[in-house]
Formats: C-alpha cells, structure tokens, sequence
C-alpha cells in the first residue's frame, strides 16, 4: 500500500506532532525504541516513584528493565522492577500485578499497552481472525464503561499514534516517534490533565491547544466512544 493510500487522521487540535515538541508539559527525549519502553523510560526521566513493566518474553524484559534503569536521571530514585506474565493468562497477570504492589504500595497508574496488529488493508481482505479495529472498537467501550462505573479513577483512552514497532513489523510508513506517546503519558498522569477523564486522545495532538479546552471537554459528546442513534419513525 502506497503512503498516499493511507487515510489521513482527523485531529482535534490545529497542531499536529510526530516527534516530541519543546513544552513545559514534557521531559527530555529518551531515543527509546518501542512504545512500551519508551513510556517506561520517560516516566523514569520524569522520577517516579517506581516503573515495573511486564512482558511474556523473559530475555527482551530484562533487556527492557536495565535500559530503563539506565536512563534514572543521577541522584535519581527511580525502582524499576520487571516480572513475566502473559497478558492472556489471568492468573499468571493477578500474579506479577500482586507481586509488583507488594514490592512498591498502591500502583497510581496503570498503562494498558499489549496488543496485535494484522496487516493494513481493506476489512473484506482480511483474516477472520485478525479482528483488529473491531477488537479496537470493543476495548474503546470497555474503558467508557469502566470510567463510568469507576468515577474515582481516572481513566484515558490513547491512541499512541503510528510507530514503528515489532507489533507491525517495524513499517517504514509509520512516522510517528516512539517519544511522543512516551512524553505525552506523563502529561496524562499529571494532575492538569484529568479534564480528560473518559475521553479518548491521539498522543499526536497538542497538550496546550486541549488545555486551553480544559473547560469545555469534560461535559461534551466529542472524545467519547458514543454513537447518536435516531428513532427510526422520525427520520428513516
């Protein structure tokens, strides 16, 4: 598939990033590739308490695990744990979470980054079991569900933007750097960010264009995973 085949995202703010951009809302660039371990590593930068990432792959998450040791700022406090669970197994999951909380306390935020991906291309050319925007679908409702069972947690839905990663084969077409989403994470986790409670965000738009709407999203339809339906009898 061409570049100019691919559709052009729709944003929701006049700005537009694929790499970092100079903020007050950021830290410095961490050159990590993936975007779980670029997440981690920025939340180090930014001296967290704790980061504890968790992978199927015993060997890449050791790997993981010293790469974001090594980049806790000097006289940093940072922990960084790791335990190997797959995603899948719910035991196996119940386990490293129960592990990880008795090592560092409460965990404060929880960053659901796993997933699959099958190749782009039209949905009648797909395999069945590749149901990808149709599993993206259903994860979207599931998290306006539990925002709107949970209100006293707070609860985002990213799109972390198109990197290159080993989720889709590393794709010379994906233009995004895996520092955005990383960076704009921890300006999720701050607290002039929870106006975004329950919306759904593209780590590609710009922090400040959303903070100057901190007033307006919270209690608007746009960022929401709604549908508006019709009564038939009226206008079908």
């Amino acid at each position: 598939m061409a570049d100019s085949d691919f559709p052009q995202p729709i944003s929701s703010t006049k700005a537009w990033h694929s790499e970092p951009y100079p903020s007050s809302l950021t830290v410095p660039s961490c050159g990590a590739t993936g975007i779980e371990n670029a997440i981690a590593i920025t939340f180090a930068k930014a001296d967290a308490k704790s980061v504890s990432i968790l992978r199927r792959q015993a060997g890449k998450l050791r790997l993981g695990a010293a790469k974001i040791s090594n980049t806790v700022p000097l006289g940093g406090n940072t922990q960084v744990l790791h335990e190997t669970a797959d995603i899948l197994d719910p035991v196996q999951l119940a386990a490293a979470v129960r592990s990880i909380a008795g090592k560092v306390g409460k965990i404060d935020v929880f960053i659901a980054n796993a997933g699959s991906v099958a190749q782009l291309g039209p949905l009648v050319d797909q395999n069945v079991d590749h149901g990808y925007a149709v599993g993206k679908a259903a994860s979207l409702k599931m998290l306006d569900y539990l925002a709107a069972e949970n209100p006293h947690v707070y609860v985002v839905n990213v799109q972390p933007g198109w990197v290159a990663s080993s989720l889709n084969g590393y794709q010379n077409e994906a233009p995004d750097s895996a520092d955005l989403p990383g960076q704009f994470y921890v300006w999720l986790a701050s607290p002039e960010a929870m106006f975004l409670q329950g919306k759904f965000v593209w780590a590609n738009w710009d922090a400040q264009e959303l903070l100057q709407r901190a007033d307006e999203i919270p209690n608007s339809k746009p960022l929401t995973g709604s549908w508006t339906v019709f009564p038939c009898e009226i206008h079908c």
